[in-house]
């Protein structure tokens, strides 16, 4: 995030902020991901696993961690700068949940949108379990 104080970095994105919340307040969490092997990835998975939630990788590592850029404007609007890795490989989740929440740019625009779905749904048949989105398709 950039303001006119300079420029900082925050771990995080909706569903990492969900399962960092959650895991806080103690509900045994875990996010199926997909991280660069890279320094922001590295960053990225040090503060979820901090925090106790177990970091679950979709597939190999992406080329680079998917970046959300802020500029903070003196009037406190903000512009953003989305770097997302939209290509999502089909997979089963791993571990069936008590409770599946589906959020991400990646997890709601093609190409990765698809592969996203099918698995959520799948796991929810398996497992008659609820399932919640951050936004998106219904």
């Amino acid at each position: 995030m950039s303001t006119s104080l300079g420029t900082h970095e925050y771990p995080g994105g909706s569903p990492a902020n969900v399962a960092y919340g959650l895991s806080k307040l103690g509900a045994g969490t875990a996010l199926w991901t997909a991280l660069g092997d890279d320094r922001l990835g590295d960053i990225l998975r040090s503060h979820l696993t901090g925090a106790g939630v177990e970091v679950l990788d979709w597939a190999k590592p992406l080329a680079s961690t998917s970046t959300a850029k802020v500029q903070l404007a003196e009037d406190g609007s903000a512009e953003y700068d989305f770097s997302v890795d939209l290509t999502i490989q089909e997979r089963p989740l791993p571990v069936l949940p008590a409770l599946l929440h589906v959020g991400s740019a990646a997890a709601f625009t093609d190409p990765g949108c698809r592969a996203v779905e099918d698995a959520a749904c799948s796991a929810q048949a398996r497992a008659s379990l609820p399932l919640t989105r951050t936004s998106g398709r219904n």
